[in-house]
């Protein structure tokens, strides 16, 4: 079997300097799919500077967490605050859906973030999720409800497939906490697993075989790139990063990701990443491949 693999940069459109970054860590390095983040605020950008690259394979990044609402707050009363903005983070996700916020309201939410992208010309490969929202399993079923609604086929299956090699390669940056944090989170999630193979295959998507970067986010680096590219199974692969630049529009984000982006673009063009993509007969594909 041939080894595939999709390298997707996430939150496409959060800043100038990330949709810099994303563009440059394509052009020079291996992203070779990236995620649109609807309604952020400089989703325009992004929108303009991919057109110049029609080999970047383009998605959404589903969000409920931040930012404006793009639906009409009459739709999502029970999502969306009085100002028509979306939950600040987790536990405020988790209290309006308990509070009444349903598939449908989801769905509406979604369908309004691929309105905005389709309607300016944008050709959609596949869906994920800010802070991988689509875990939750009504959450999944409106993002398969919203996404069939525009012909998309394929999302991203959000759990990090534990790899000996790649996941005992980070060395000292285990004794960061964050890692840890991460690593405790890609552990937690793997419970909804076989829920969502079960409900992607039933909706008729198509996923990854496998996923990488929930450990690592943030901390990517030349060495844990080439340890997982040299580790890396048959089939197709996916692996998560957030290069970028550090601007004045991402230092007002709330967002952990600042200098670390700055570090992982770096990483994604590193001449020795690029050589062992060489050496090992990997594939850099995006999601189209998938359809």
């Amino acid at each position: 079997m041939t080894k595939r693999l999709i390298v997707n940069a996430d939150d496409f459109g959060l800043s100038p300097g990330v949709n810099e970054g994303i563009i440059d860590a394509h052009r020079m390095g291996i992203v070779r799919s990236a995620t649109l983040l609807a309604n952020a605020s400089s989703i325009q950008d992004a929108i303009e500077r991919a057109k110049r690259y029609p080999n970047l394979g383009l998605g959404c990044h589903l969000s409920l967490i931040g930012g404006p609402a793009l639906a009409p707050v009459s739709r999502i009363p029970h999502l969306a605050d009085g100002q028509g903005r979306l939950p600040r983070g987790w536990p405020q996700l988790m209290a309006r859906l308990a509070g009444g916020a349903g598939i449908a309201e989801l769905a509406a939410e979604f369908r309004a973030q691929l309105y905005r992208l389709t309607s300016c010309g944008v050709r959609l490969t596949h869906v994920d999720s800010h802070k991988h929202v689509h875990i939750l399993p009504q959450v999944l079923e409106a993002a398969f409800q919203a996404a069939s609604d525009f012909g998309i086929r394929a999302i991203r299956n959000p759990y990090e497939s534990v790899r000996r090699r790649y996941l005992t390669s980070g060395g000292s940056i285990w004794a960061r906490p964050e890692t840890a944090s991460q690593f405790s989170l890609a552990t937690a999630i793997r419970i909804f697993a076989p829920s969502f193979q079960l409900l992607a295959r039933a909706r008729g998507f198509r996923y990854p075989d496998q996923f990488f970067g929930v450990t690592f986010t943030g901390s990517l680096n030349p060495h844990l790139i080439r340890s997982l590219l040299r580790a890396l199974p048959d089939g197709v692969s996916e692996l998560m990063c957030h290069p970028g630049r550090l601007d004045a529009g991402l230092r007002a984000e709330p967002t952990r990701l600042r200098e670390q982006r700055e570090r992982e673009l770096r990483a994604l063009t590193d001449p020795g990443v690029l050589q062992t993509i060489r050496e090992s007969g990997i594939e850099l594909v995006n999601y189209r491949r998938l359809l």
